[in-house]
């Protein structure tokens, strides 16, 4: 199946006889439900999405293509916004372990759309699970359609690669864009970034599954 087809049987089975705007209501929900893990290989604009939904987990970046992809088949605009991070200035509270692993990591780039929704470009941030708000995570429960989100993150102020000025945002007209920036921050990481990335990325995934059982045993 062409992924065209893939994207557009996807669509009729998540938000099928849906009127706006509780058809972009019911794209957000189901993207948000996807358990949050930091994965590799969901870099791309279009294999992301497509690995995503094969692994059933995954990150912002991978989780926001697969809204653009949605939203713009309901006739939804979409642009895509890097906001710079440092986790350790995250508000989740990290169990000992991983905010010591937090305070080594450089900064990092977190993905979001702003969606062109009546006549605004309204903040959309699907990345959390709902288990995740358990430990302090910004996660958008209820969306009405039409108003921003809670942006996923807390901003860092940088100069980004290869640029000037210091920025809070950076707005990509497309997502083919992400991934350029994404190369020119790695090229940036030294050993010791990339060896400490693997460690909290590694850490902080069972960290987050062992909220997600915590949850459960409370339900």
């Amino acid at each position: 199946m062409l992924e065209t087809d893939f994207f557009d049987k996807l669509l009729d089975d998540w938000a099928d006889g849906l009127l706006y705007p509780e058809s972009q209501i019911a794209v957000f929900n189901r993207i948000r439900d996807l358990p949050y893990a930091i994965m590799p290989d969901q870099t791309d604009p279009l294999r992301g999405p497509l690995n995503l939904l094969k692994e059933g987990r995954g990150d912002c970046t991978s989780k926001h293509f697969l809204l653009g992809i949605l939203f713009e088949r309901l006739g939804i605009s979409v642009k895509y916004m890097s906001v710079p991070f440092l986790w350790d200035q995250q508000e989740f509270r990290y169990p000992d372990n991983l905010r010591e692993l937090a305070e080594s990591l450089p900064v990092s780039y977190h993905l979001a759309c702003r969606a062109l929704i009546g006549e605004r470009w309204v903040l959309v941030d699907a990345t959390w699970d709902i288990p995740l708000a358990a430990a302090g995570f910004p996660v958008n429960k209820e969306w009405d359609g039409l108003s921003d989100t809670l942006l996923g993150v807390v901003p860092t102020l940088v100069i980004p690669p290869e640029e000037e000025e210091s920025v809070s945002e950076i707005v990509h007209e497309s997502a083919d864009e992400r991934p350029e920036l994404h190369r020119k921050v790695r090229r940036q990481y030294t050993p010791e970034d990339f060896a400490r990335r693997k460690e909290f990325d590694e850490e902080f995934g069972l960290w987050l599954d062992e909220i997600r059982r915590g949850n459960r045993r409370e339900e």
